[in-house]
C-alpha cells in the first residue's frame, strides 16, 4: 500500500500546479489597447442672447490601454489615455495645454460581468479633452445579458452622474440591444450587437466665468463586436445631443446641438 502514495503525491501535486496556474492565468491582468476616434460637428445659437449663430467641427484621436484584473464579481478596471492628437480648430477650441494634459492620465472602476461601470473615478486636472475621453468610460463596454443568443433584444437603463468639461451633468439612459449573431469583424470571428439609445441630462456647466443650468437630452445608435470570450473588439456609434444652457441673469437660453461620430477599434 506505501508504494502507491508517492505517485498519488506525485499526480496529486501535478495536478494542483496545473489547476494553480490556470488560476493565476485568469486572475492575470489583461490589457487590450484602443484606438478612439471621435468627430463633433457642433452648432451654437446665442441669438436668443443678442449674440450669433456659430458653428465647428472637433475631431480628437484618442489611444487607450484598458486593463481588466479579475476580481470578485466582475473586473477592476485601469484605463490610461497613451496618447492623443487633434486637428487644428480642436486644438485652437480647448487649448494646447490642456489637451496635452490628458496624455497620462489614469482612470479606474470596476467592470460588472454584464459591462456595467462602477466607482468610477476621474483624475483631476485632465483638462477639458481628459475629461471629455474619460466621460465616456462610462459607457464604453456594452452591457450584456448572460447567456444571451442571436435575435435576443434586452433594455437596459441606469441614473447617473457623469463629468463633463467645466461641469456635472446627470444622466437618464435607456440602451436597447439587439443580438445579431456571429459576424466577421476586422478579420476575426466576433458577435454583433446593435444598439440604440435615448438620454435626458440635467446638471451644471461653465460657460466662461458664467455657470449654466443644462437641459437637454440625446439620441443615437450603433454597432459593438464582442470576442467569444466576451472581450470588447470596438465599433461605431452616432448620437445627436440638444442641450440648453440657461445662464444666471440671462434672457434667453443658449442653445447647443451636436452630432458626434465615433469608432473604437483595438490595437493590433
Amino acid at each position: 500500500m506505501p508504494l502507491f502514495r508517492p505517485v498519488t503525491l506525485v499526480v496529486t501535486s501535478a495536478l494542483f500546479a496545473c489547476v494553480s496556474a490556470q488560476l493565476l492565468a485568469q486572475r492575470a491582468p489583461v490589457t487590450t489597447r484602443y484606438r478612439y476616434e471621435s468627430k463633433t460637428e457642433q452648432a451654437i445659437d446665442a441669438t436668443g442672447l443678442g449674440g450669433a449663430k456659430q458653428s465647428s467641427t472637433l475631431q480628437r484621436v484618442g489611444w487607450l490601454s484598458v486593463t481588466l484584473t479579475d476580481s470578485a464579481g466582475g473586473k477592476s478596471m485601469r484605463t490610461i489615455i497613451d496618447s492623443v492628437s487633434t486637428d487644428g480648430e480642436t486644438r485652437a477650441s480647448m487649448g494646447s495645454a490642456s489637451i496635452d494634459s490628458a496624455r497620462g492620465a489614469t482612470f479606474t472602476g470596476f467592470l460588472a460581468s454584464d459591462g456595467a461601470v462602477s466607482n468610477f473615478k476621474m483624475p483631476s486636472g485632465v483638462g477639458t479633452l481628459g475629461a471629455l475621453l474619460g466621460s465616456t468610460f462610462d459607457e464604453f463596454f456594452p452591457r450584456l445579458k448572460a447567456g444571451y443568443k442571436s435575435g435576443d433584444t434586452w433594455t437596459i437603463t441606469s441614473e447617473k452622474p457623469q463629468v463633463v468639461a467645466n461641469g456635472e451633468l446627470v444622466i437618464k439612459r435607456s440602451t436597447s440591444y439587439t443580438a445579431r449573431g456571429s459576424e466577421v469583424h476586422d478579420g476575426a470571428p466576433s458577435n454583433r450587437i446593435d444598439f440604440s439609445f435615448a438620454t435626458t441630462s440635467t446638471g451644471t456647466q461653465m460657460v466662461g466665468p458664467n455657470k449654466a443650468n443644462v437641459e437637454g437630452g440625446s439620441s443615437g445608435s450603433g454597432t459593438w463586436f464582442t470576442s467569444n470570450t466576451g472581450a470588447f473588439l470596438g465599433g461605431t456609434r452616432s448620437e445627436q445631443n440638444d442641450r440648453k444652457l440657461m445662464l444666471t441673469g440671462a434672457p434667453a437660453p443658449l442653445l447647443v446641438t451636436a452630432k458626434v461620430t465615433t469608432t473604437i477599434s483595438v490595437i493590433k
